[in-house]
C-alpha cells in the first residue's frame, strides 16, 4: 500500500498517545540513521516519512490540527531557490542543497580524502588548479545542478538518474564539458527534440545568478564527481572501491558531533527547542 501524508500524520497521532516527547519527521531511512547519532533519543522519536512530499504534507496536516512537539527536517533541494516550500516554523532544512552537500562541506570530506585519496595527487591538483578539492567538486556539480534546475523550471522532464558522469567530466583534468553534459542528458532522457544550444544559453543565464554552488549542487552529483576524482586525479581507487554509495556511507560515518554542532541546522533546532518547551531534540 502506498504511504501518503495522511498515513504519516495518522502514525504521528497514534504515537503521540504513548510518547510525550518531540517527534522528528525526516524524509527517509538514511536521514533517520544519520540524525539518530545527534539527537537525544530519550526525549525525541525519529520517524521516516518515505519521501519529502510525505514529510511536508504530514507536517502541514499536523500543524493545522494543533499537534504539538512535531518538527520536520528535509532537503532544501531547489524548493528554497524556487520559494516553493511551505512557511512553517516547524520545518527546518539541511544546510545548503541537501544532506550530502552538508557532509561534503564539513571536515568529513577532508577525513575521507586522507583515508581514500593520494596526498601527492591532491597537492599537485590544488597547486596546478589553484583551487581546493572541495571548491572544484562543488563547481563541477553545480553545472549538473543548473541543468536540473532548468529542467524543473521549464518542465522538460529530463532524466538524471543513472547518468554516466565520465561522459562529460574529464578525469585527467577534473573539468566539465557543458556541451557534452547537455548532449548526454538529452540522449539519456530521449529528448532529442530539444535544442542543445538554447539549453546552454539558458544555463549561462542561470549561472550568472548562482552565487553559491552549494545551493545549486545536488549532493549525489557532487559525490559522483568525487568518485571520478578518487579514481585518477585525486587518488588511485578502483571502480568498486569508489562507488558513490560507499563514499556517501563513509562520509556519514566520518561526520562527527562537533561538525553537526557547527551547522545552521543545529542552531535552528536549538531555537525551535527554546520556542517549544518542554520538547527536546538535541542535548
Amino acid at each position: 500500500m502506498k504511504i501518503g501524508p495522511h498515513s504519516v500524520a495518522n502514525d504521528v497521532r497514534m504515537r503521540r498517545q504513548q510518547f510525550r516527547g518531540a517527534i522528528l519527521l525526516v524524509e527517509g531511512s538514511i536521514d533517520s540513521l544519520f540524525l539518530k547519532r545527534f539527537i537525544n533519543t530519550d526525549s525525541c522519536m525519529l520517524l521516516a516519512s518515505n519521501g519529502k512530499d510525505n514529510a511536508l504534507g504530514a507536517l502541514e496536516i499536523l500543524v493545522d490540527a494543533g499537534v504539538p512537539g512535531v518538527l520536520g527536517i528535509v532537503d532544501a533541494d531547489f524548493d528554497q531557490l524556487n520559494e516553493s516550500l511551505p512557511q512553517l516554523d516547524s520545518l527546518l532544512l539541511y544546510d545548503h542543497h541537501d544532506m550530502e552537500v552538508m557532509l561534503l562541506d564539513s571536515p568529513a570530506l577532508d577525513d575521507l580524502l586522507t583515508e581514500c585519496g593520494s596526498e601527492e595527487k591532491i597537492r599537485r591538483f590544488e597547486d596546478e588548479s589553484r583551487k581546493g578539492v572541495r571548491s572544484a567538486i562543488f563547481n563541477l556539480a553545480q553545472e549538473v545542478g543548473l541543468l536540473r534546475l532548468h529542467s524543473l523550471r521549464q518542465n522538460l522532464s529530463l532524466r538524471f538518474e543513472g547518468l554516466n558522469f565520465g561522459n562529460f567530466v574529464d578525469s585527467r583534468t577534473f573539468a566539465i564539458d557543458v556541451e557534452s553534459l547537455v548532449s548526454t542528458v538529452k540522449n539519456h532522457s530521449q529528448r532529442h527534440d530539444l535544442d542543445g544550444q538554447v539549453i546552454a544559453a539558458n544555463l549561462e543565464k542561470l549561472r550568472a545568478f548562482a552565487v553559491d554552488p552549494r545551493l545549486v549542487s545536488c549532493g549525489h552529483d557532487a559525490i559522483e564527481v568525487l568518485s571520478l576524482g578518487l579514481r585518477r586525479i585525486l587518488g588511485s581507487m578502483n571502480h568498486s572501491e569508489s562507488q558513490p554509495a560507499h563514499l556517501e556511507r563513509n562520509l556519514r560515518l566520518a561526520y562527527e558531533h562537533e561538525y553537526f554542532r557547527g551547522t545552521l541546522l543545529y542552531a535552528s533546532i536549538r531555537r525551535w527547542q527554546e520556542d517549544n518547551p518542554p520538547f527536546v531534540i538535541v542535548r
